[in-house]
């Protein structure tokens, strides 16, 4: 049976929600701040100062600021929402992949029936916890790119 809620427990439950998603707000403002620095410092860092012969040499490297900044701020969000929910930082690495497959699943059908939807717990939108689901599963199924 369903507990209905007083007036007050309503409005302490929705305060409690504001002050979570100012939160994320103020995390996400962070992390922007933090990217302008991040984007000057490798601006300064990769601009040419030295003769072609004597550059540094990064051939055959992996380049991770192509990664869209974009991408890592919408994981970040969707993770921020999972520890504070779970509680553990790490708990994600004890799910069972398929777990993690059918999560991504139901994000992508919520996707497809509306590209512009919200989940209906985190507020975040379903392809962000697509691309989190699938950083799960690449971490736990597919990345061998670091051994």
């Amino acid at each position: 049976m369903e507990k209905k809620l007083t007036f007050e427990e309503a409005i302490k439950a929705m305060n409690m929600c504001k002050e979570r998603a100012d939160r994320l707000a103020e995390k996400v403002k962070t992390l922007e701040t933090e990217n302008v620095l991040l984007k000057d410092a490798v601006k300064k860092t990769c601009a040419p100062t030295a003769a072609p012969d004597t550059a540094k040499a990064d051939d055959g490297k992996p380049r991770p600021t192509l990664v869209p900044t974009a991408l890592i701020r919408a994981v970040t969000a969707v993770r921020e929402f999972g520890t504070a929910k779970y509680k553990d930082a790490d708990n994600w690495k004890t799910v069972s992949p398929e777990r993690y497959r059918d999560a991504t699943y139901r994000h992508w059908l919520k996707y497809l029936d509306d590209p512009n939807g919200k989940d209906e717990e985190s507020k975040l939108p379903h392809l962000w916890h697509i691309a989190c689901n699938v950083a799960f599963l690449i971490a736990l199924e597919g990345d061998d790119t670091e051994k």
